[in-house]
C-alpha cells in the first residue's frame, strides 16, 4: 500500500489510501470522430440550447459561449456476449470484452463544469447501426451540470495522480454493480463500485465475476422453470 486518496460515497478524503493495482497493458484512444462529433454537437447545439434554457441545464450566470470540450471520460457497456466472454477468460480487466463504448466530454467555461457531451459509437454487438442515417459515432446525450456519476467521475480525476485514466464500466442486465476505474500512467488498475473503497482490479474482478456468475444461475433456473 502506498498512501494516496480513497474514494467514498461522500467524496474524498486525506486520512486514507491509494492501493497498487495491478499492471494492464490495456489503453484506449479516443476516435478522432467521436471528438468531432461532440464538437460540432457543442458549437451547433448544446450552446444555443443551454442559453436559452440555463436553469435547465444548473447553468445560470454561466457564459456558456465560451464553453470547450476537455479530455473524455471513457464509459464501457457490457451486455450478454460480453459478459460471457469476460467469464470465461481468466482476466480480471473487463475492458478489452467491451463492445459498446462511451466518451464522456466534458463542458468547461474557464475553471468551470458546465455540463457534458456523452457520444456513443453507434453500432450494437452485432454490428447493426442504432441510428441507420447516423454516423460511426452519436450523441447520446448532453448531460446537465449536476451532482450525478459524471460530477463524480471529474471528482476522481481531480483527485488521481497525473496522468490517470479515469473510467465507469456497466454490466448490463445487472448481477454486478456498476464500477468506478482508475488507470494510472504505470498501468496500475483499480475499481470500485459507488460508495466504496478503490481496491486492485485483480481482487474486485472476483467479487465481479461472483455475482455475474449468479445472474447467470439464476436465469438458468428460471428458464428451466418456465419448460
Amino acid at each position: 500500500m502506498t498512501s494516496g486518496t480513497r474514494y467514498t460515497a461522500t467524496g474524498f478524503c486525506f486520512l486514507a489510501v491509494l492501493a497498487v493495482g495491478i499492471s494492464t497493458a490495456f489503453t484506449e484512444a479516443v476516435p478522432q470522430e467521436a471528438r468531432q462529433v461532440a464538437q460540432s454537437y457543442l458549437d451547433e447545439k448544446w450552446k444555443g440550447n443551454v442559453a436559452r434554457s440555463p436553469e435547465v441545464y444548473n447553468v445560470v450566470g454561466i457564459d456558456v459561449s465560451r464553453g470547450v470540450l476537455a479530455e473524455p471520460i471513457f464509459e464501457y457497456v457490457l451486455r450478454d456476449s460480453a459478459i460471457a466472454k469476460y467469464l470465461s477468460s481468466g482476466d480480471a480487466d473487463p475492458r478489452p470484452y467491451v463492445i459498446l463504448r462511451r466518451y464522456t466530454f466534458p463542458i468547461f467555461v474557464g475553471g468551470t463544469y458546465a455540463g457534458s457531451i456523452m457520444v456513443q459509437r453507434n453500432r450494437d454487438e452485432d454490428g447493426a447501426k442504432f441510428d441507420k442515417h447516423g454516423g460511426e459515432y452519436i450523441v447520446l446525450a448532453a448531460i446537465a451540470k449536476g451532482k450525478g456519476v459524471t460530477q463524480r467521475l471529474l471528482d476522481l480525476r481531480g483527485a488521481s495522480p497525473a496522468g490517470s485514466e479515469i473510467g465507469w464500466v456497466e454490466f448490463a442486465g445487472g448481477g454486478a454493480e456498476s464500477r468506478f476505474l482508475v488507470q494510472s500512467a504505470t498501468g496500475s488498475l483499480l475499481s470500485a463500485p459507488l460508495g466504496e473503497d478503490l481496491v486492485p482490479m485483480s481482487e474486485d474482478a472476483r467479487r465481479i465475476k461472483a455475482g455475474l456468475r449468479s445472474r447467470q444461475g439464476a436465469q438458468k433456473q428460471l428458464q428451466r422453470g418456465e419448460d
